[in-house]
């Protein structure tokens, strides 16, 4: 006789037990629970999504790509020919030379550079033939700056300034305190452009003595800007050719005794 809790030999369990008041078959597997569980965690997620997906843009944009590497607009010649020169100058007297010419334009610039910021009296003259190439126009002050910086000198104090009569044309002259690794000299600072843009210098002199003013020699030192051989341009030839007429007496003199 069977008794309960016997095993039938279907292969299957058919003793019945009781949990928590309720029948269910021992042995069976708890799938409703299980089933209920997962069904109910699957809809949270896609409310969860398509919550999130309300706040989302429709269509998100691609990335923007990277600007292309653009050449410096200015490119250091290698050995170069100088193309302007100070004359009057002592055989002797220390000028160091740099060029850069502008990338894919006619543009040319010439650095002179005479004595040693240091000490003594020293100068630094850019001479630029414009190309062209586009130029943004800049408040006085911020092309020293400019200027200076490449120069690797900065600027402790600037006075306002002053228009000054040149074989080129009016100059912006203005008294400046310079200032390179711990050395500070009191210099005369200016900036010209000639007429239709041929020509633009910007630079400084610093006197072994400095005043309090702008250095009445800047004037000399700017007429004295020639070129340095002949050239195949016709307007800058003019331009040279015609300015020197124009020439400070006094600064002719005080070459030829120089």
């Amino acid at each position: 006789m069977a008794h309960i809790g016997d095993i039938g030999r279907s292969g299957f369990q058919e003793a019945w037990t009781r949990e928590d008041g309720h029948a269910r078959r021992a042995g069976a597997p708890r799938r409703g629970r299980s089933l209920a569980r997962g069904l109910v965690m699957a809809f949270g997620v896609l409310a969860v999504a398509a919550a999130i997906h309300r706040f989302l843009p429709a269509d998100i944009p691609e990335p923007a790509p990277a600007p292309p590497v653009l050449p410096p607009f200015w490119a250091s010649v290698t050995r170069p020919q100088p193309v302007f020169a100070v004359t009057g100058l002592p055989a002797d007297a220390p000028v160091a030379h740099a060029a850069r010419s502008h990338t894919g334009k006619a543009g040319e610039e010439d650095t002179l550079i005479l004595g040693a910021f240091a000490a003594g009296e020293h100068a630094r003259l850019i001479v630029e033939r414009p190309g062209p190439e586009p130029r943004r126009a800049a408040g006085f002050t911020i092309d020293i700056v400019r200027r200076a910086a490449e120069a690797g000198v900065t600027i402790a104090r600037a006075g306002q300034p002053v228009a000054v009569e040149t074989r080129f044309g009016i100059a912006e002259v203005a008294p400046m305190q310079l200032v390179r690794e711990g050395v500070a000299r009191g210099c005369s600072v200016f900036r010209l452009a000639a007429p239709d843009d041929l020509l633009r210098m910007t630079g400084w002199l610093c006197a072994s003595v400095p005043g309090d003013g702008p250095d009445p020699r800047l004037r000399c030192l700017i007429e004295a800007v020639a070129l340095a051989g002949p050239r195949e341009d016709p307007a800058l030839t003019r331009l040279f050719a015609a300015t020197e007429r124009r020439r400070d007496p006094a600064c002719l003199r005080a070459a030829r005794k120089g």
